[in-house]
């Protein structure tokens, strides 16, 4: 997170309150895709060829597969989405004879499983999962805005 950033000042600040410690360890980059506030904000800031190859490849997809996709943000399902995530990011990453980032690090998990279930009391986080035929194809976490 750079330290100019507002998450920056905030996760800090959330740090503190809960009684942990947050220090900059610029040896370790997490990367993240910036994500757009709704669905439809998403869809009207791709071109008009990535709009129509992404309705053309949603069409594909749904002919021939059940696709599913739901908001978790339920404090009570969150930690089993975020358990989810986790198995599922191992599962490529082993896939690929490599270690994932939470396997490689363990501190990750662990700092994954505490500030989600932190921000879940608050109704600050939601997962979203993505099923293609009831197997989980992805599961982004998101910090909601309230």
């Amino acid at each position: 997170i750079p330290t100019a950033s507002g998450t920056h000042s905030r996760l800090n600040q959330f740090a503190q309150e809960g009684g942990y410690v947050c220090y900059l360890d610029e040896g370790t980059i997490c990367p993240y895709l910036p994500i757009a506030p709704s669905w439809e904000e998403y869809i009207k800031s791709l071109s008009q060829n990535q709009r129509y190859n992404m309705q053309r490849k949603e069409k594909r997809i749904t002919k021939s597969h059940q696709m599913d996709f739901e908001e978790v943000f339920e404090r009570s399902d969150i930690q089993k989405a975020l358990e989810e995530m986790l198995d599922l990011h191992k599962e490529i990453w082993n896939s690929k004879g490599e270690q994932g980032s939470f396997d490689a690090h363990p501190l990750n998990k662990i700092f994954h499983r505490s500030i989600v279930g932190q921000l879940s009391e608050l109704g600050r986080v939601v997962i979203y999962t993505l099923k293609i035929d009831g197997k989980t194809a992805a599961l982004p976490v998101d910090r909601r805005d309230i």
